[in-house]
């Protein structure tokens, strides 16, 4: 157990989770017909990847939200009290390995009825982040999400984005978005989101594709220096 909190020492801790386990998902195309649930923890059924979804009435959903509280305890058990959780690390992307998709209707669905009142009641002290994917469609997420007129929205602090660009060339990684996240700002105004709403760089990463694992240094330099600027 750790003899101090990180968090009294300006150190805040963001989990993401990658999948729920397999017997709470969905199948998807790699499992048998007639499967009742997926095999594995990789790959994702779409729109979202739980069983039963995310609506009031999913038993799947519900558990989920329990395992993050239960996650979070654990955590703190142990002396680790994070700062906060995003719904899902990369939810427009069932990816071949761990994943979980959901679309905006989805995740909003699943912090209305599930995640945010478990979160609240459980563990109030720690922030909710939602999308957690590439900044090119933050905007679109943002806006269904936290909408007043949608539930989801009274129990979001923030918003997390990913530096890479949409698609899979990652040497565009860092030169595309920026625009996007200004309209994302000017979203949050004029939907009159709390002021204290947080917008997160959660995730960025040299990636084997970008030259970089190949010793590339034109490469390298190229997008330090992307990474860099946005950082500034």
């Amino acid at each position: 157990k750790l003899k101090e909190d990180w968090s009294e020492k300006g150190i805040n801790i963001m989990a993401s989770p990658w999948s729920p386990p397999a017997w709470m998902k969905k199948p998807t195309w790699n499992d048998p017909p007639g499967a009742l649930h997926a095999e594995g923890m990789t790959g994702s059924a779409l729109p979202n990847c739980l069983r039963e979804g995310t609506g009031p009435d999913s038993r799947y959903a519900a558990t989920w939200a329990l395992y993050f509280s239960k996650f979070l305890a654990a955590y703190k058990a142990w002396g680790v009290n994070l700062f906060a959780v995003t719904v899902q690390n990369e939810p427009e992307f069932p990816a071949p390995w761990e994943a979980c998709a959901y679309d905006p209707k989805n995740e909003a669905d699943f912090i209305a009825n599930h995640l945010g009142p478990v979160l609240r009641r459980d563990h109030p002290d720690v922030k909710l982040l939602i999308f957690d994917h590439n900044k090119d469609h933050a905007v679109t997420w943002a806006s269904y999400i936290l909408n007043k007129t949608n539930p989801s929205s009274d129990f979001v602090d923030g918003t997390a984005v990913h530096w890479y660009a949409g698609g899979m060339d990652r040497l565009l990684d860092g030169s595309q978005g920026a625009p996007n996240m200004h309209r994302l700002m000017s979203m949050l105004k004029s939907k009159d989101v709390k002021k204290d709403h947080l917008v997160l760089g959660s995730e960025a990463c040299h990636c084997p594709s970008t030259g970089y694992a190949g010793g590339d240094l034109s490469v390298a330099w190229a997008r330090a220096e992307r990474y860099g600027h946005t950082i500034l």
